[in-house]
């Protein structure tokens, strides 16, 4: 066994994301001397959108200093909501909007994912516009990083946070590190209404923390909260609107691939129940602002555009985001040297909720692991092994089940069997190994 003292020993950390800024934030807490790299040349990036976290919400006290942990309701969708110790994720039926499944998530938040992250990297020194180039080991108990800026940083342990299409995945495995495309289409943006009636008609009819479900002809939808600026002002409040479907059921027919128009979007709503289909009807028009996601006709960016903006909606068109996944297989660490974590390590769908889970799980291991190693307890090549030990079991067990989820939930026949309706939104492992018909019954007392 070898020993480290906490002067000698440092994490690089490559990506800002919420992963990264958590490990950023344990590490912090527990004294180890860490840098953190960001590819993006700002804070700002121009789109939001909602997040869920519910059976990993015991790991962050570990991870966050008390003042942050006590500051986590600011960044809910709805701030001024008090959350309950079990929240219920609903499953609806798209066609006539009843309830198809209650879904009991204890600890469960939404959250909003730039206020989020704002949070999380409070006190934290970002090293912006920092994109990695390449990784090496000089010596046995070094790795050092360097970006295309220049800049080279030393440490004892590098640690890929870098997101689903990971820099640092392709420098230890080139070609198997390609997440794999899943044949369906996605669109994600927010929205605003003007009229005041119209947005407290949509949230009405929106059940509080998760409403998604699926429509009988096979697509899968979200809608729910994204901000609320002023809980007095409808006019302030935005809404997620999250729509995957598979490309036979493209809007378009002389056009399938993406991206589409508002009216392609309100073509493939249109049998939608309220308040869901006048959510979509209502875009396009003076009474409605779309954000996030929306490029102009020319090409350009916007991230803007309805009432109040110079934007004509109908002139926008939407991107398809891809739905993709990367089941993560062993690689070479070196030593203990690099190591990955959440969307770089098992990068996965999200019709299950389980990435932001999976993230802080996995931001837990690493921290925990890397304490012992500079406390002197284990070697860090030990150290790591146990992290990926479990790490790379429990994220390809869930990848896995994830894109059961999304394969099963466009086709109505096999999303009555599909992960979600059987065990709802708890971790794949612990079902495996535990009673878990009487997780799910305690979990329904609960609730």
């Amino acid at each position: 066994m070898s020993t480290s003292r906490k002067d000698d020993f440092h994490v690089i950390i490559v990506g800002a994301g919420l992963c990264g800024l958590l490990i950023a934030q344990g590490l912090k807490k527990h004294g180890i001397s860490f840098s953190i790299y960001e590819k993006e040349s700002t804070a700002g990036r121009s789109r939001d959108w909602g997040m869920a976290y519910f059976w990993s919400a015991d790991y962050l006290p570990y991870l966050l200093p008390e003042q942050l942990v006590d500051r986590l309701p600011e960044v809910q969708v709805d701030p001024f909501y008090k959350a309950q110790p079990v929240e219920s994720m609903t499953v609806t039926n798209g066609l006539d909007g009843s309830a198809i499944k209650v879904v009991p998530s204890p600890g469960g938040r939404r959250v909003g994912r730039k206020a989020i992250r704002k949070l999380f990297a409070e006190g934290v020194d970002i090293k912006y516009d920092h994109k990695l180039a390449s990784i090496s080991y000089p010596s046995k108990d070094k790795v050092i990083a360097t970006f295309e800026n220049g800049i080279t940083a030393v440490g004892s342990i590098l640690i890929g946070s870098d997101g689903g299409g990971s820099a640092v995945r392709r420098s230890l495995l080139g070609p198997l590190a390609e997440p794999k495309r899943l044949p369906l289409y996605m669109v994600n943006f927010n929205a605003r209404y003007r009229n005041p009636e119209h947005a407290v008609f949509i949230r009405s009819g929106l059940r509080h923390f998760v409403d998604h479900g699926v429509h009988p002809k096979g697509m899968f939808f979200l809608m729910t909260l994204q901000s609320v600026p002023d809980p007095k002002k409808p006019e302030t409040w935005s809404f997620q609107i999250t729509i995957t479907w598979p490309p036979e059921m493209s809007p378009n027919r002389d056009n399938p691939e993406p991206p589409h128009t508002i009216k392609d979007l309100q073509e493939l709503t249109k049998d939608w129940h309220s308040p869901k289909r006048e959510a979509l009807q209502w875009l396009g028009d003076a009474e409605a602002v779309v954000t996030d996601g929306f490029f102009g006709q020319n090409g350009e960016h916007s991230t803007t555009a309805g009432f109040d903006t110079d934007v004509d909606p109908w002139q926008v068109v939407i991107p398809s985001d891809r739905v993709s996944v990367w089941v993560p297989e062993p690689w070479d660490n070196h030593d203990g040297r690099t190591t990955l974590v959440g969307d770089a390590a098992h990068a996965m769908t999200f019709h299950r909720g389980q990435g932001l889970n999976n993230c802080i799980r996995d931001a837990r291991e690493v921290v925990s692991r890397v304490a012992r190693h500079v406390n002197g307890e284990i070697s860090l090549s030990d150290a790591v092994a146990e992290y990926e030990s479990e790490m790379l079991d429990r994220g390809a067990a869930e990848v896995r089940t994830s894109m059961e989820q999304s394969l099963k939930c466009h086709n109505w026949e096999t999303f009555q069997d599909s992960p979600v309706m059987k065990i709802g939104g708890n971790p794949i492992r612990a079902v495996e190994n535990a009673d878990w018909k009487k997780i799910l019954a305690e979990q329904a007392q609960a609730a």
